[in-house]
């Protein structure tokens, strides 16, 4: 029954019990993102639901950066309605933000049970994310470069500066904290970075497996979008990809993020017709 269920946030003490039932769960959502979900131990809302059996569902939805929080990790185990376990969480996850101010809370339609669970809830439909790819080896279009950008590789001074280019470049539920921007540039295969007068003001992560590419962020301040920082910083990509022999190159952008879609169909890039649904829930 679920009256006997207990809720409580979670502590570092639980990392065993929770890896084993990270392993375990047979029902899970995970976001997308650099940091697996023990990671978040630490850090608050981190809900989890326990009997006598032990952890029976977890819920994970940390701010990062502040004001930003996504659903990070969900699970129940074998036998627990995810539909009951999540309201029970989530009404945690809710009393702990009754206090901030028009935070933002999102989380990914990743299935179709979630999705499920996220509207069921409240949660309303706030864009999609959209998934373009490019053959690595097809030739650049040609273009006029601007010959005051210089592009480098970027360096660990360089995360500070990034992470602030990085917020200036995104509406708020998409920017990235400087922990995220370490984390993407710590498993990054190249990143780089794009001056003007000595000056950071875009840049790229990619990261890679056998055969492709993944842009995972690219970011340019907004005042200077229409100089060819973008273009020359995916051009330098591109050749970066063919001098590695790789096959193609894969980038995720929102649906209603047109500047994006109308730079990288400039370049080559198709969409390839995946989506995710983005939700967000409505404190007011």
């Amino acid at each position: 029954m679920v009256d006997e269920f207990l809720i409580r946030p979670a502590s570092r003490l639980d990392h065993p019990a929770l890896s084993k039932f990270l392993d375990s769960a047979p029902r899970s959502f995970r976001h997308l993102d650099w940091c697996p979900p023990l990671d978040w131990l630490g850090s608050q809302p981190f809900i989890i639901m326990y009997s006598d059996e032990g952890i029976q569902a977890a819920l994970v939805c940390p701010e990062d950066p502040p004001g930003i929080a996504w659903i990070r990790y969900f699970s129940c185990a074998a036998g627990v309605n995810p539909v009951t376990s999540w309201s029970r969480l989530f009404d945690a996850c809710l009393a702990y933000y009754s206090h901030r101010q028009n935070p933002w809370l999102a989380g990914l339609g990743l299935s179709d049970w979630f999705t499920n669970v996220l509207r069921r809830h409240g949660f309303v439909l706030h864009q999609h994310i959209v998934s373009l790819e490019r053959v690595a080896t097809d030739p650049l279009p040609a273009f006029e470069p601007n010959p005051s950008i210089t592009i480098r590789l970027m360096e660990p001074a360089d995360l500070t500066r990034v992470a602030q280019v990085d917020q200036l470049a995104f509406e708020p539920i998409w920017q990235n904290s400087l922990k995220q921007v370490e984390l993407a540039y710590n498993l990054s295969v190249y990143a780089t970075v794009a001056e003007i007068a000595d000056q950071v003001v875009g840049f790229q992560i990619s990261t890679s497996n056998v055969f492709s590419y993944h842009l995972a962020r690219l970011a340019v301040l907004p005042e200077i979008q229409h100089q060819m920082v973008g273009q020359t910083l995916v051009a330098d990509l591109i050749e970066r990809t063919q001098k590695d022999r790789i096959w193609d190159i894969t980038i995720n952008t929102q649906d209603d993020n047109h500047a994006s879609l109308a730079l990288y169909k400039k370049i080559g890039f198709s969409l390839t017709g995946d989506h995710i649904p983005v939700f967000v829930y409505p404190f007011d």
